[in-house]
């Protein structure tokens, strides 16, 4: 008697790879196996005659007993239920499904462009999104490791879902956005969206008043943010400073900072005035004020400095300059004097012993 041995099952596989589907029969005798994909309503296969005309279908047989249908490279198209019947009176019919899973990938029309701008203090939000079978899972990391704060309360390490809404953005939110799309099919992908924050240049001035000893070397040094990135300078009796054997200018940049140092060589009498710290971007210019003042050093108190290293300055204040121009001052300049290092507060202890 004519029977099914065994089920087809159900067979998952990648699109792309290649699938089969065995069906076993006991004591065929004359009958015939069809094969026949239910969702498109096809007949694939008569025994070994192949009706379908897709040609990456293929039916093999193993002495009359297992019919196996085979297809080649799978699309998504390709799956769904598949019967295997036999032509019987009546006729014996059973069912497997073929599942087709299809890796993750980011589809760049929905998503956001790969490099967003936007000003300080304004709403964003980046989206993402992917297709695959099953749905993709989408998660937001940064690049660098810090903290996605989408809001002040609550800082996450991974964010979860197509958006990411990011509120009165400041210049710790700017940085590379990873979404992530993963759906247990490999290889998961991902999309890099890198956030410039714009904002125009701040001024930061550790040290407004420095004194120096005649002939010492002193470096002054202001603190710059900006983004785009600023154009920054010194300035010396509103003439630009270059490098020369007098001064030498460095600067150490990352993404919005700059930290900028101008060292003054054989600090002298005319040496004596206002240095400037300048950056400027297209949205703002700003400055910051250094004043140095000449220490005079009588023969004696050089005499007892020579043993020791020559002071980098005298320095005083803190102090604050935005764009606007605006200052916020560390402590009172009087209050605020520190005469450093030690062995200069020795000397200016001797200049009142012996004048």
């Amino acid at each position: 008697m004519t029977r099914f041995s065994g089920s087809i099952g159900n067979v998952t596989v990648t699109v792309g790879r290649d699938a089969a589907l065995s069906c076993t029969v006991e004591d065929l005798g004359e009958h015939k196996v069809g094969w026949i994909h239910l969702q498109r309503q096809m007949i694939v296969a008569v025994h070994t005659r192949m009706i379908s005309r897709i040609s990456r279908y293929s039916v093999t047989h193993d002495s009359h007993k297992t019919w196996t249908l085979h297809i080649n490279g799978v699309t998504e198209e390709d799956s769904g239920y598949y019967m295997c019947q036999i032509n019987t009176d009546p006729a014996l019919a059973q069912v497997g499904l073929l599942q087709v899973v299809v890796p993750p990938n980011i589809v760049d029309e929905s998503s956001s462009s790969s490099e967003i701008q936007v000003r300080e203090k304004a709403n964003v939000t980046l989206r993402c999104a992917a297709k695959g079978n099953p749905d993709p899972r989408i998660m937001w990391k940064r690049e660098d490791g810090a903290m996605i704060v989408t809001n002040t309360r609550n800082p996450e390490s991974v964010h979860n879902g197509e958006t990411l809404s990011l509120r009165q953005v400041s210049r710790t939110h700017m940085g590379a956005y990873l979404c992530i799309a993963s759906n247990g099919v490999p290889p998961s992908v991902s999309k890099r969206i890198t956030l410039d924050v714009e904002f125009p240049p701040q001024i930061h001035v550790p040290n407004q008043l420095v004194g120096v000893p005649t002939g010492d070397n002193v470096t002054i040094e202001c603190f710059v943010e900006a983004f785009p990135k600023a154009i920054s300078y010194w300035v010396r009796k509103d003439m630009m400073i270059l490098n020369s054997d007098k001064y030498r200018s460095e600067t150490f940049e990352t993404v919005y900072r700059i930290h900028m140092k101008l060292i003054i060589f054989n600090f002298s009498r005319d040496d004596n005035t206002t240095y400037k710290c300048v950056a400027k971007n297209s949205l703002g210019e700003t400055e910051g004020d250094i004043k140095l003042n000449e220490i005079y050093m009588p023969p004696k108190v050089k005499e007892i400095r020579s043993g020791n290293s020559k002071s980098e300055g005298v320095s005083v204040a803190d102090m604050t300059v935005g764009a606007g121009g605006s200052s916020a001052s560390g402590p009172d300049l009087l209050n605020g004097f520190l005469l450093q290092p030690l062995p200069l507060f020795m000397s200016c202890l001797l200049l009142l012993l012996y004048p």
